[in-house]
C-alpha cells in the first residue's frame, strides 16, 4: 500500500498523469489477525487514496467487487497471470493416475503432509513441479513412496505444459482460515493446469469453485479444510472418461476466455480508456 501512497504524490506532481493501482491482493484482509480498529484505519486510508486513483487492476472478481463496495467509480479490470494458450497438448497414457502440483509447496499452499497422505490412501502417484521455499523444511519423501513421488525441481515457465503431460489431476490446497486473499484467489497454477488440459482438485475457495462449477473442469471438495481422506474420496469416485471431459472443458475455457492473449486485450482496452 506504500507504493500506492507514493504513486498518489507522484500523480500530484505530474500534470495530466493517470494512476493505475495494480492490486494483487486485499490490502484489508478481514480474516487476518489484525485488530478491527487497525483494519478500519487502513480501510479509511485506502478510501482516501482511491479518490485520486483512475483505474484498478486486480486478480479476481471478488476483489473487484470489494473495490466497488468502497465506492470506487473508475474502471476495474481483472487480469490473471494465465499462460499464453498452448496450441497443442499431448497426454501420455500411463497405467496409474498422477496428481500434479506446480510451484512452491508450503504449509498454507500445497500442504506436503496432506499430499503424502493422499498418495498413501489413494494409490495415486505424485509429481511436484517446483519445490519447497528455501526457508521451509525440505520435502521429505517416505522411503516406501519413493517410486511414486517425482520431484522435477524448478522448470522454465514455458516448459510446464510438457511436464504436465502425464498428470491427471492438478492439486490446489489453500489454507483460507486467516486469509480472504487465498479464499478469493485464482492462482497462477490454476491456469497452468487448465491450459494443459489437466482438471483441478481444490478445497472450497470461492473464485476457483465458481469457475469449476460453471465450466465443469475439475473437482471441488466442499469444505475449506478437507482432510487427505476427503480428497481421496473425491478423486476415487471419478471415472477416466469424466477426467478426459473435464480436461477438454478446461482447454475450451482457456481458449475462449482466459489465456494470456485475452489478458493482453483487456489491458489494452483499459489503457485506451485512460488516454481518452
Amino acid at each position: 500500500m506504500e507504493s500506492l501512497h507514493a504513486a498518489v504524490f507522484m500523480k500530484r506532481a505530474v500534470s495530466g498523469a493517470r494512476l493505475v493501482f495494480d492490486s494483487h491482493e486485499l490490502f484489508v484482509d478481514h480474516r487476518s489477525l489484525t485488530s478491527i480498529r487497525r483494519r478500519e484505519q487502513k480501510e479509511a486510508w485506502l478510501r482516501q487514496m482511491l479518490e485520486e486513483t483512475d483505474a484498478i487492476i486486480t486478480v479476481s472478481p471478488s476483489i473487484s467487487e470489494y473495490y466497488k463496495n468502497l465506492s470506487f467509480k473508475g474502471p476495474i479490470e481483472v487480469i490473471v497471470n494465465a499462460p499464453p494458450f498452448t496450441t497443442s497438448v499431448h497426454k501420455k497414457k500411463t497405467s496409474h493416475r498422477t496428481i500434479g502440483y506446480v510451484g512452491m509447496v508450503t504449509k498454507d499452499k500445497g500442504n506436503w503432509q496432506k499430499l503424502v497422505d493422499v498418495a498413501e490412501q489413494s494409490g495415486y502417484s505424485i509429481k511436484i513441479i517446483g519445490g519447497a521455499p528455501r526457508h521451509e523444511t525440505e520435502l521429505l519423501v517416505p522411503v516406501h513412496l519413493q517410486n511414486r513421488i517425482e520431484m522435477t525441481g524448478w522448470v522454465d515457465y514455458d516448459h510446464i505444459p510438457f511436464e504436465l503431460e502425464d498428470v491427471d489431476l492438478g492439486w490446489i490446497d489453500m489454507n483460507t482460515k486467516r486469509s480472504m486473499n487465498r479464499y478469493f484467489s485464482l492462482p497462477n497454477k490454476f491456469f497452468s493446469f487448465l491450459d494443459a488440459g489437466v482438471p483441478v482438485i481444490v478445497n472450497d475457495c470461492l473464485e476457483m469453485r465458481k469457475v469449476i462449477e460453471k465450466e465443469r473442469c475439475g473437482i471441488v471438495i466442499p469444505m475449506e479444510n478437507p482432510t487427505a481422506i476427503d480428497y481421496t474420496n473425491g478423486m476415487l469416485n471419478v471415472r477416466d472418461d469424466q477426467l478426459q471431459r473435464m480436461g477438454e472443458n478446461a482447454r475450451s475455457y482457456m481458449q475462449r476466455l482466459m489465456s494470456w492473449e485475452h489478458m493482453e486485450r483487456r489491458l489494452l482496452t483499459l489503457y485506451e480508456t485512460l488516454l481518452v
